[in-house]
C-alpha cells in the first residue's frame, strides 16, 4: 500500500468518525434541550417513540377518570357510592340499561382499607355507623340533578344500613317531584329498610321500592329489573 493511499484511507476514517459523532451530539442537544425546559418524562429519541405515546395514553386515562359534570343527556340517573367496587359494576348495568347518566357520589376524604376495617372497632365506617348523626362529607355536590325525573340510587349495606354517606347526600340534593329507586349490594343482606330510612331523611321523591343485588346478575337480568322498575314509576 503507498503512503498516498493510506493517507486517503485515514483521511476518510477520520471523515465517518466525525460525521457519528454530529449526529449523536444532536440527540444529546435535543434531550438537553428538553431538561432546561423542565420537560420530564421518556426519552425523546427515535427508539423510544413507544415510550412517548405511552405517556401521552396514560395522560389521557388519568384524565378520562377524572368526574367531569356535564348538562344531562338523558332524564334518568344513576347515582352511586362504592367503597369496594361492587356497587359501581352494579350500577353501571342499570345505567346501561336504562339509558341513563352516571354519577359516583365520593366522600371528601376518601375511605381506606384500614377505614373500613369491620374487625376495628376504631376505625372510621364503625364509629360513622355507630353514629346516626355521622354526616361524612361529599367531595363535590350534583349540578343538575334538578333536570332529572328519574333517579336510581345504589349502596352498599354496612351493618344493615345504607352508609352514611348516603343519609349527607339525600339530604343535601333536592328529590322533589322525582321518582326515586334504590337499589343496594351486599352478598347476604337484603335491603331491609334501608332505603326507607334514606326516604324518611330527604322526606321528599316518589321512593319505589328497591332490590338487593349480589353483583352476580347478568346484564339481562339487570336490564329485566330495570325495565319494570321504569314503567313503575
Amino acid at each position: 500500500m503507498t503512503k498516498k493511499r493510506a493517507f486517503s484511507i485515514i483521511l476518510l476514517m477520520l471523515a465517518v468518525i466525525m460525521c457519528f459523532t454530529a449526529c449523536s451530539g444532536g440527540d444529546t442537544s435535543e434531550e438537553s434541550s428538553a431538561a432546561a425546559q423542565g420537560v420530564s418524562g421518556p426519552s425523546l429519541s427515535k427508539d423510544n417513540k413507544t415510550d412517548v405515546s405511552g405517556a401521552i395514553s396514560a395522560f389521557h386515562v388519568k384524565k378520562e377518570t377524572e368526574q367531569e359534570q356535564t348538562r344531562p343527556q338523558s332524564n334518568k340517573l344513576v347515582v352511586y357510592f362504592s367503597a369496594t367496587g361492587e356497587t359501581m359494576n352494579t350500577a353501571k348495568k342499570i345505567a346501561a340499561a336504562a339509558g341513563a347518566d352516571i354519577y359516583e357520589i365520593k366522600p371528601k376524604v376518601a375511605y381506606t382499607d384500614g377505614d373500613l376495617n369491620i374487625h376495628d372497632s376504631d376505625s372510621r365506617a364503625n364509629k360513622e355507623m355507630d353514629d346516626p348523626s355521622a354526616r361524612p362529607e361529599l367531595k363535590e355536590d350534583i349540578k343538575y340533578i334538578q333536570e332529572y325525573k328519574t333517579v336510581f340510587i345504589g349502596y352498599p349495606i354496612w351493618w344493615g344500613e345504607a352508609p352514611r354517606i348516603m343519609s349527607t347526600f339525600v339530604e343535601t340534593h333536592d328529590l322533589d317531584g322525582k321518582t326515586v329507586i334504590p337499589f343496594c349490594t351486599s352478598l347476604h343482606s337484603d335491603i331491609g329498610d334501608s332505603a326507607k330510612k334514606l326516604s324518611e331523611l330527604t322526606g321528599k321523591g316518589n321512593w319505589l321500592e328497591g332490590k338487593r343485588f349480589s353483583g352476580e346478575e347478568t346484564a339481562q337480568q339487570v336490564k329485566e329489573w330495570t325495565d319494570s322498575m321504569l314503567k313503575e314509576g
